[in-house]
């Protein structure tokens, strides 16, 4: 899928680039790419849904950021927002890459942190590595959309998805006052 826009790769780019390669494997593993093509599609219209989870035809699918920019409208059209403008008949990388560019000014403004975004090129060259920042970017989109703050209460969500219901027993907490240590420097004696 490489377009080949860029020269191979080497030395501590190629390292960098393997280990993102890697990292995206794992999160692969995990079924992060297939829930968020899921969450994806609930939104989208059937002719906009993305084919697969598989990077290549994520890359692929996202690529001239029509797609994206729809889905953005969506989230934000939900949240009562400014619709991002694009041209929906993207089919020279300039205006393919300026799309993309307004998904990523548009979800800005929605609310995701400006650390939480990709670079247009991430995911215009169509490489596994970079698209990782693509997939954590959606990721947080969800994040955000699905009103979770942060790492704490996905793991609350988690254990609520597996059956775990916090305080099921009815268990009170009792917390008793410790005293300060006495280092007998003329505090006083009890």
């Amino acid at each position: 899928m490489t377009t080949g826009l860029r020269a191979k790769k080497t030395g501590l780019g190629l390292q960098i680039e393997k280990k993102m390669e890697a990292r995206y494997d794992e999160e692969d593993q995990a079924g992060t790419p297939a829930n968020l093509v899921k969450w994806m599609n609930q939104a989208l219209d059937a002719p906009d849904h993305c084919p697969s989870s598989k990077w290549e035809d994520m890359s692929a699918h996202f690529k001239n950021g029509v797609v994206l920019c729809k889905f953005g409208n969506k989230l934000k059209q939900s949240a009562g927002q400014k619709p991002i403008k694009f041209n929906p008949k993207a089919q020279m990388a300039f205006v393919a890459m300026e799309n993309i560019t307004q998904f990523i000014g548009g979800i800005k403004d929605y609310g995701v942190p400006e650390a939480c975004l990709f670079q247009t090129a991430d995911l215009y060259e169509g490489r596994k590595g970079p698209f990782l920042n693509v997939l954590n970017c959606l990721f947080q989109t969800a994040d955000l959309y699905e009103g979770r703050k942060g790492p704490f209460l996905n793991v609350l969500n988690c254990l609520n998805q597996l059956g775990f219901t916090a305080n099921e027993k009815g268990f009170t907490p009792k917390y008793e006052a410790l005293r300060a240590p006495k280092f007998g420097w003329g505090d006083d004696e009890d």
